[in-house]
């Protein structure tokens, strides 16, 4: 993407966000020390990563008992890829919210990967967020859904 895209998107939320008045100090939740917005969005897209992967081993042992061929499974996988990854988006940033709400950034990233993404995967079970995901999911559940999200 270029970076003249990018800023235009960022100052077009800025602008709207700040100009608007809609938004006081107190309507965001207050975030533990060490939360940078680059170190939070960093642990949502290792979150992503590992749900998003989790979800494509579930597809391919299904897509083995059907006899798949390698050739069409990676494709499809390929091509439905923003299908899988619009729920962990959403599962995730909630996961991540709830953690940078209730701990330290150091105690939570004094584990390795797998450690974080333990800690996350229970606030994924967790309400609000088990919520969101089923909401999300069951809204992609449609041929229409998962076709308007599809790579051509």
């Amino acid at each position: 993407m270029k970076l003249t895209v990018m800023l235009a998107l960022a100052a077009s939320l800025a602008g709207s966000l700040a100009g608007s008045g809609a938004y006081a100090a107190d309507d965001y939740p207050l975030y533990q020390a060490g939360w940078t917005p680059a170190v939070f969005y960093q642990e949502v897209s290792a979150c992503r990563g590992f749900v998003v992967a989790g979800a494509i081993s579930g597809y391919v042992a299904q897509a083995a008992a059907q006899k798949r061929t390698e050739d069409s499974l990676r494709t499809e996988l390929i091509s439905i890829m923003p299908a899988f990854d619009v729920p962990a988006a959403s599962v995730c940033f909630c996961a991540l919210n709830e953690l940078a709400k209730s701990q330290l950034y150091s105690d939570y990233a004094a584990g390795d990967v797998q450690a974080r993404m333990t800690v996350v995967g229970k606030r994924i079970d967790a309400s609000p967020c088990a919520g969101r995901l089923r909401d999300t999911v069951a809204g992609l559940q449609s041929k229409a859904a998962i076709e308007a999200v599809r790579l051509h």
